[in-house]
């Protein structure tokens, strides 16, 4: 069977949109899940077999039919778009000091 990826809108709790809620039986080992809440992206993987105890954010159990599958947290990244209050110096010059801040890209095109 092809496996699934599932966006989610919370970790648990056991709400619509909660990574918890997503019924056990409709889950196979390979899925995979993103939940995006109050600014991360967190990235899992279903895994099926000896199941540890729930850990959140790290390890979270169907709240429906678990039997021995858990989610299992891959990656974690910050939700924040990289480009956001950046500001570009395209120029044959590298900008003075006093003229640039941190954050800020030169791109040098002597």
């Amino acid at each position: 069977m092809a496996s699934k990826c599932f966006m989610r809108t919370a970790i648990y709790g056991g709400d619509v949109g909660a990574l918890d809620a997503l019924d056990g039986a409709n889950l196979f080992e390979k899925d995979s899940a993103i939940v995006i809440t109050n600014g991360w992206v967190y990235f899992y993987s279903l895994l099926v077999g000896g199941a540890p105890t729930e850990d959140p954010p790290n390890v979270i159990i169907p709240d429906l039919n678990p039997t021995d599958k858990y989610w299992q947290l891959v990656n974690v990244a910050q939700n924040e778009p990289l480009l956001d209050d950046r500001r570009f110096f395209i120029q044959e010059t590298e900008p003075a000091s006093e003229d640039s801040e941190e954050g800020d890209i030169w791109i040098d095109i002597s």
